[in-house]
């Protein structure tokens, strides 16, 4: 209909800060995509307003999907991209915007490719009535292409008949910032070198699995009088960070439980190169970038089997897995590790190799290209 920026890619969502899973992603590619030569624009969907952060059907949500598909429509007739880049995400709303922004990119004959991003939907799916299955079914056949970060996606995705020659397995990267970290010597984050440090890094909502790591503090009970907990994030749902926080101030042995708001740049990185372990005890994940960003640091990490995390520490070679809502296997584990330095040091030098040979920018953006090269 138009002529077409071949060199020019459209992407919807946000650039940290905030850092988001989503995010991250992005930056990764505006990072490394000029340097392949092609021109990464962003069309901005912006941070909801903390008291509409909820992704359902509300009078305020659906003013703001208009105006965003209006607005998104007039920037595809203005800049004319060739590709458009968007994310799937969990949620009845993410869905239906999914929906119409691949029609609306289809109409102006854009070429449109998305990201799996829904780390939820596969637990929740069931959960949806047949009429919302068959209509994210309906949305993800939409795309020309997809990216996928692992099998288990890819999977899901050709389980809910969409082509697979239409999917691209391209992993989740590490932010190219965090690349500093494989020649970062490990730092002490207080001056206390007896106390070891355990870390959380993501949004403080129950989906993180947080009243996992609170029972599992329980669990340890005296032995934590040695271990700091850093809980660091931001809110989920309005108002669910505080009250997670209030509960975590009704136990005993918490009081070594330290909540920081997210954290970015130089401070970011000190704060993962002086930590011990990293726990991301999750009832769902995607292919976490915390996760990715912590092993890049060497940290010992313990995480529940689910998403792309299985794939991501493989046979407990790279960290140690757990079931999901198990807080007996997480305390045990948090035991183990705080008893054996060496185990620490295994799991961690086996992360940072793994990381670098599977998750940095330069591999993923070139798999990316090839994606866009192969769409035409």
């Amino acid at each position: 209909m138009f002529n077409r920026n071949r060199k020019k890619i459209l992407f919807i969502g946000h650039l940290p800060p905030p850092s988001t899973g989503e995010s991250n992603v992005l930056l990764t590619y505006f990072q490394t995509l000029p340097q392949k030569g092609y021109e990464p624009q962003l069309f901005n969907t912006g941070i909801r307003s903390h008291k509409y952060r909820a992704s359902s059907f509300n009078f305020y949500n659906l003013l703001r999907a208009v105006r965003q598909f209006i607005s998104f429509f007039l920037e595809c007739l203005t800049s004319r991209p060739k590709y458009i880049n968007l994310m799937f995400t969990s949620g009845t709303l993410p869905i239906f915007k999914f929906y119409v922004f691949c029609l609306i990119g289809h109409l102006l004959g854009s070429k449109v490719i998305a990201q799996h991003h829904a780390g939820e939907i596969q637990t929740k799916w069931n959960q949806l009535g047949k009429m919302s299955q068959r209509f994210a079914i309906h949305s993800l056949k939409l795309p020309d292409a997809w990216v996928a970060p692992e099998e288990v996606w890819q999977n899901f995705l050709i389980q809910r008949d969409v082509n697979p020659e239409q999917i691209a397995l391209i992993p989740n990267t590490i932010k190219k910032e965090i690349l500093t970290l494989f020649k970062k010597p490990r730092l002490s984050y207080n001056d206390d070198f007896n106390r070891l440090k355990v870390l959380f890094v993501g949004t403080i909502t129950q989906r993180k699995g947080l009243d996992v790591l609170l029972k599992a503090i329980n669990n340890l009970g005296s032995e934590t009088q040695k271990i700091d907990f850093l809980i660091v994030g931001g809110d989920g749902q309005p108002g669910e960070r505080e009250s997670i926080i209030k509960n975590f101030k009704r136990y005993p042995f918490t009081k070594n439980c330290r909540f920081l708001s997210p954290i970015e740049g130089n401070e970011y990185l000190d704060l993962l190169s002086s930590c011990d372990i990293f726990v991301l005890p999750s009832y769902a994940e995607n292919q976490p970038i915390a996760l990715l960003e912590a092993m890049a640091a060497g940290m010992a990490v313990v995480a529940t089997s689910v998403g792309a995390i299985p794939t991501i520490l493989g046979d407990n070679e790279r960290g140690i897995l757990i079931p999901v809502g198990d807080a007996k296997s997480l305390s045990n584990a948090l035991r183990r590790l705080s008893q054996k330095p060496s185990l620490r040091q295994v799991l961690g030098e086996n992360a940072k190799k793994y990381i670098l040979d599977n998750h940095v920018p330069k591999k993923s953006a070139e798999k990316f290209v090839q994606l866009i090269e192969r769409l035409g």
